[in-house]
Formats: C-alpha cells, sequence, structure tokens
C-alpha cells in the first residue's frame, strides 16, 4: 500500500521549490577588476600570436643535420656500381627535389633491361610505379656525353653510367621518412641474361611543411611551457578584486542552503504527517475493496484452468457477479483508484475499464445492470445458488459465452478472451495494495503475481474482439499493455482476431 501519489509528490516538490526562489539570500556588491588587468592581457595575447607565428612559420630544429643523403651499393660479382643521392635530408616547402640513381658499369659485359623500381612513403612520384610500365624512368647519362645508353637494344655498354631521374613531392606535411630505390638489370653471359637487382635505402628524411604537425606539436609544447606563467600572472592581477566578490557569494549560497534545509524540513514533516493520514485510508481502502478485488479474480482464474470436465461454470458466474457488483459500489463511493504510481492507477484503471466493457458486451449491459441490482456482496455460493432462478436470463447467456473457444469473433468473443485483462487486473491490484508495507513492514520485495498465462501464446495477450464494439478499446488496451511492460516486465501484447 501507499501513503502517497505521484500527483502528490509533484506538488510537494513545487512546494519545496518557491519559497527558496521568494527568499533569496542578499547579494553583496560584486567590485570590478582593477584597471590593470586589460593591459596585462593585451601583452599576453601580442605574446601568443608571436609564439604561433614563430612555430607555425619557422622551421624547428632537426635531430639530424641538414645534408646531402648519398647510399653507394656495389655488386663485385656482376662489377656494377649503383649510386643512390637526395641533396637535402630536409625538406620545407611543397617543391619537388630530384633523387638521381646512377648505374656504373665496370664489367666486361653489357647490362641490359635497367629498371628502376621507388618505395618513397610520404611522397608523389613523377612517373608510374610498376616496374613494367609502358613508360619507366629513362636512365641518360647526367652530361649527355660520358655515357650512352643504346635506346634500340636498352644496353649500356661496358665502362659506361647513367643515371635515373626522380622528382619526389612531398604529399605529407610533417614526419620522418624512407626511400628505397630498386634497380632491376640483366647481363649477357655465356649467352644467357641472368637477372640482377640491387637495393638502397636513403633515411632518415624529415618532412616539416608549412602548418603541419611537427609545427603544431612545437606550438603546443611551447604553450604549455610559456602560457602557465602567464596565466598565473593573469590570475595574481585579479585575484584581489574577486576575493571579495567570492566571498560574498559563499556568504550567499550558505544563506541559500539555510533557506533550503530549512524549507525541506518543513515539506518532509509535512509529507510524514499526510504519510500517516493516508496510510490509515490506504489501509481501508485495501482492506474493504482491492483485497477482494484480488480474491475473487484469482478466484475465477483459478476455476478457469481447470480442466473442462472438472470447471464449475457456476463458481466462475458467482465470482464474476460478485466482483462487479463490489466494483460497482467502489466506483459509487471512492469514484477512482489511489496508488503511490500513476503509472500503477492508469493500468488499472484500463484493465478495469477493459473488464468491465468486454462482460457487458458478451452479457449484456442491461441485463448485467439488472442482474446487479439483485446481487449483494454479502451472499455466500449458497445463497447464490438459492438466488440463481431469478438470474436466469444472465446464466444462460453466460453459459454460451463460457462454451465459446479461444478464437472466437462472434459478439463479445470468447470468456477466455477476457481472462488476460482480469489476471492483469488483480495482479496490479495486489502488487499496489502491498507496495508500501513491503518497504515499511516486510523484509522481503513484494513479487508481482500473474495467474493466468495465454494458452495459445503465454504472457498477456488482450484481444481486440472482446470490446470490438467499443471506440475507446483499443486506446486502453494500448496503455494497460504499455503499463505492464514497463512497470511489471509482464510479457503483453494486442491481438486482433479476424
Amino acid at each position: 500500500m501507499t501513503v502517497l501519489s505521484v500527483s502528490q509528490q509533484s506538488g510537494s516538490q513545487q512546494t519545496t521549490g518557491d519559497p527558496v526562489s521568494q527568499q533569496p539570500g542578499s547579494q553583496e556588491p560584486i567590485e570590478k577588476p582593477r584597471s590593470y588587468v586589460a593591459p596585462v592581457l593585451i601583452v599576453t595575447l601580442v605574446l601568443l600570436l608571436a609564439l604561433v607565428c614563430q612555430f607555425l612559420l619557422m622551421p624547428g630544429p632537426n635531430s639530424h643535420p641538414e645534408q646531402s643523403l648519398i647510399q653507394v651499393v656495389e655488386n663485385k660479382s656482376a662489377g656494377i656500381r649503383i649510386e643512390a643521392r637526395l641533396d637535402s635530408n630536409t625538406l620545407l616547402d611543397p617543391s619537388a627535389d630530384p633523387l638521381r640513381v646512377r648505374v656504373m658499369n665496370e664489367s666486361q659485359q653489357s647490362i641490359e633491361s635497367l629498371y628502376l623500381n621507388i618505395s618513397a612513403p610520404g611522397f608523389s612520384l613523377d612517373q608510374p610505379q610498376p616496374r613494367d610500365s609502358a613508360r619507366p624512368w629513362p636512365c641518360v647519362p647526367p652530361d649527355g656525353k660520358n655515357g650512352k645508353l643504346d635506346s634500340n637494344q636498352g644496353k649500356l655498354a661496358t665502362n659506361q653510367y647513367c643515371e635515373f631521374f626522380v622528382s619526389l613531392t612531398p604529399e605529407a606535411r610533417s614526419g620522418s621518412y624512407g626511400i628505397t630505390a630498386t634497380v632491376f638489370w640483366s647481363q649477357s653471359v655465356a649467352g644467357q641474361s641472368p637477372q640482377g637487382r640491387a637495393t638502397l635505402a636513403l633515411s632518415p628524411i624529415t618532412i616539416d611543411r608549412l602548418f603541419g604537425a611537427a609545427r603544431w606539436d612545437r606550438l603546443g609544447h611551447a604553450l604549455k611551457d610559456l602560457a602557465l606563467p602567464v596565466m598565473l600572472a593573469i590570475l595574481g592581477a585579479v585575484f584581489t578584486s574577486r576575493q571579495n566578490l567570492a566571498e560574498a557569494t559563499r556568504r550567499n549560497t550558505e544563506n541559500n542552503l539555510q533557506q533550503k534545509r530549512i524549507e525541506a524540513e518543513r515539506v518532509a514533516a509535512e509529507r510524514q504527517e499526510v504519510r500517516q493520514l493516508l496510510l490509515t485510508r490506504v489501509m481501508d481502502r485495501s482492506e474493504k475493496y482491492y483485497l477482494p478485488f484480488v480474491s475473487h479474480g484469482r478466484l475465477i482464474l483459478t476455476e478457469a484452468k481447470k480442466k473442462p470436465a472438472d470447471t464449475n461454470p457456476e463458481k466462475i458466474f458467482y465470482h464474476l457477479l460478485l466482483l462487479r457488483r463490489r466494483m460497482e459500489n467502489f466506483r459509487m463511493e471512492k469514484g477512482g483508484i489511489f496508488f503511490e504510481k500513476r503509472g500503477a492507477e492508469q493500468g488499472a484503471g484500463a484493465a478495469w475499464y477493459l473488464f468491465k466493457t468486454g462482460v457487458d458486451t458478451a452479457l449484456g449491459e442491461a441485463a448485467m445492470a439488472s442482474a446487479l441490482k439483485q446481487v449483494k456482496i454479502e451472499w455466500d455460493y449458497f445463497t447464490f445458488l438459492s438466488n440463481r432462478l431469478a438470474l436466469a436470463p444472465q446464466w444462460a447467456r453466460f453459459q454460451n459465452w463460457h462454451s465459446k473457444p479461444l478464437s472466437s469473433n462472434q459478439a463479445g468473443g470468447s470468456f477466455l478472451q477476457i481472462l488476460g485483462v482480469l489476471d492483469a487486473f488483480q495482479a496490479i491490484m495486489a502488487f499496489e495494495a502491498d507496495r508500501s508495507l513491503s518497504k515499511h513492514w516486510y523484509d522481503e520485495e513484494n513479487q508481482v503475481n500473474f495467474r493466468w498465462e495465454d494458452p495459445d501464446e503465454g504472457g498477456t495477450v488482450l484481444y481486440a474482439l472482446a470490446s470490438s464494439t467499443d471506440p475507446d478499446a483499443p486506446g486502453y488496451q494500448t496503455v494497460l499493455v504499455d503499463r505492464l511492460k514497463k512497470l511489471y516486465n509482464r510479457q503483453a501484447r494486442i491481438k486482433d482476431l479476424p
């Protein structure tokens, strides 16, 4: 059971907030910063701008001295000497830099099929990369005189040399990279042309272009080293002027907190008083209304779960009439369901509506009204049997409704189709009526006790046909399914019958 609904909680929270906002703490005058703070800020900005210009526009120190890169490989068995040269190991702009690879034939045989393969991550090349390209890098004499490559046969004569010229354009903005040059050739030896190759590696090559990551990194380190002292100077300049303001803010905050504590204690006392008052009322409602609802609902479900041969339709009809009679009494005397959770109230209200309209649709609203005038909540089962003759029309309709299968799509559907709604109603009523006692009295958590599983699909199934003549029924079904899922973690859905 509960002593406070969601709507009352919202109201008490609003009451807690209003007086505090209407009684703010006193505010002391705010002192202005001293006049020399602005010049300090201007000087600081100028220094920062100078740092940015220096570290972004000027190259930084290189861990390797700037120099040419030269790599030489000699293949003594083949009599070939290969030399690779890059003019500088530090590239500061996006212009192309030439890579020269000189091949010297110091053997007694000519060299054929000269090819160059370049691997240069971070650079773009001036020629297609594949070795067998139709346009390979030409190997030409550097001065046009000292060496000669037979263009018709692709041969480099003995004691001659030629050079490959490759333009390397930096694509990366910063970083340390390496270039690998591989020269392929073949020589005519004893009528054969064995293949040969030599690989040269040029590294490290430092790229440090404008706005590259390295320059940003240097700028970040400089700002980290210099910004802290500057910021400390600024904070020292304004500290005195801010100290009085901080003290005034602290006193104001303490005053506000004190007012909130006083208001919270007052609201807590009021809520405790209301909870004590409502607890008695909720206990009375549970004893007089909620628990009898649950008792009749569970007796109906227990009887309905029996085998057809063991089921007593008269007992079901008896408890159905007493449940409806108690529901009518509650509606006339109290007017509405009262729980701690508004969602639970909505779920129980939706189940109430669907159960009532489902029964009225099947047995006839006028017939049910006539029967409820005769039924008394004090009746026991024997008294009901002795008065059953007066309820003969309603009993005949109930027998017909009870005998229909679950898949019935006739007017009013089947009695089995309403049991999911009844089970949801009794489960919500039992759980919410016992909620407060579970918190403050019992030493265990309250459990939601569902008693009916749909014979075909399990869980709670609401059949749309049971209240098909009521335009409001689909909305209530949606509400009930939503509350069962969110509040009670119950598998539930709506099923339409053809």
